[in-house]
């Protein structure tokens, strides 16, 4: 019985100490940009589907990078402008889109805003309009997007315009 009293003691003390310090500080929240953030990407967005390409090029920062669905689809603040500048000076007649969600977050001390939605294309040169479901997630920094990453398939709009694929044909196997 003594030895459990000499247990419980300690135990019981410093369970009585800790009762009288104050909790620790709880760090301040980080600033909420998420609606700003979502309002960006808004004017961004209707702008690029508008053919806006200045007010589109206006909410990218000087250091923006763009990734797409594959490598040649990355490029920088220049090369973006330059891109959809040309896109709807010779294709586009209009773009349409539905968004189905928006989320903003931050992440790591990044903050981040998501889109989900469908675009539908119809172009002015002859091409079959194309429908898609699109996934967009931008990067902020300073009120500005920093970085911008679409997926959508490219094999769905390919055979939307015509195209067929036809798979390699088989390896022989290799004789024993």
């Amino acid at each position: 019985m003594k030895r459990m009293l000499f247990m419980i003691i300690p135990v019981l003390c410093i369970g009585m100490i800790s009762c009288n310090q104050a909790p620790p500080a709880t760090p301040a929240p980080a600033a909420d940009n998420g609606e700003a953030n979502k309002a960006i990407v808004d004017t961004f967005l209707k702008a690029v589907r508008g053919g806006d390409i200045k007010t589109a090029g206006d909410q990218l920062s000087d250091t923006f990078w763009s990734y797409g669905p594959s490598i040649k689809d990355s490029t920088d603040r220049a090369g973006f402008i330059e891109y959809w500048t040309k896109r709807w000076e010779t294709e586009f007649d209009s773009i349409g889109y539905v968004r189905y969600a928006q989320l903003a977050a931050t992440l790591d001390s990044m903050d981040w805003v998501n889109e989900w939605g469908h675009i539908n294309v119809t172009y002015k040169n002859g091409t079959p309009d194309i429908h898609f479901n699109y996934h967009g997630a931008f990067r902020l920094s300073d009120g500005k997007i920093v970085q911008y990453i679409a997926f959508y398939n490219v094999a769905d709009i390919l055979e939307q315009q015509g195209f067929t694929f036809v798979p390699p044909a088989k390896k022989e196997e290799k004789k024993k």
